[in-house]
């Protein structure tokens, strides 16, 4: 189910259920979070680019 959640972008609940049964030796949640944080970081870039905004939130 996590690696599940992981291909389809969902990765705050692969942490989550991660996080509730332990399976952190398998699944640290450091590279997760890294990751999310990443995409999410370029998903607003892209927005603000698409916006005409982009220079302005520098």
């Amino acid at each position: 189910i996590i690696k599940l959640l992981i291909s389809q972008g969902r990765l705050i609940d692969a942490v989550h259920f991660v996080q509730a049964f332990n399976f952190t030796e398998n699944f640290p949640p450091a590279p997760l979070l890294r990751t999310y944080l990443k995409e999410v970081r370029e998903d607003l870039q892209r927005k603000w680019k698409s916006s005409g905004t982009g220079d302005k939130h520098k």
